[in-house]
């Protein structure tokens, strides 16, 4: 879930053309934005993360829907947690805005200010 957390945080998309493959394995289509966090934690040290991902089911291979479960599962954090932050404010506000992509499909932002107090 922190791989994917720190890929939206990043900016990156995490899934590619080809999103299956041994997790465990560097190769051509293994160190896409998903697996190559991954592999750097592995390499950094992180011996609970390669334990996991050995003895995970079918033999760690991860399919194009794990990519997809992990995107669900970041973005209901990220939005639970601005929600959260938004309620806990003395005031917000929410912006949006719908435009129409190239490919002629509408595309909704929206955005969401508050301010957080520390106390």
């Amino acid at each position: 879930m922190k791989t994917a957390l720190f890929c939206n945080c990043q900016g990156l998309a995490l899934c590619g053309q080809n999103d299956s493959g041994d997790t465990l394995k560097h190769g051509d289509h293994s160190d896409d934005n998903f697996h190559a966090p991954l592999h750097f934690c592995i390499d950094a040290g992180d011996v609970d993360l390669q334990t996991h991902l050995t003895n995970a089911a079918n033999k760690s291979e991860h399919k194009p829907l794990d990519s997809k479960w992990a995107i669900f599962c970041a973005g209901k954090l990220i939005t639970d947690e601005t929600a959260a932050c938004a309620n806990a404010a003395r005031s917000f506000t929410i912006l949006a805005d719908e435009t129409t992509d190239s490919s002629f499909k509408e595309q909704l932002s929206v955005c969401i200010r508050y301010v957080h107090h520390d106390t």
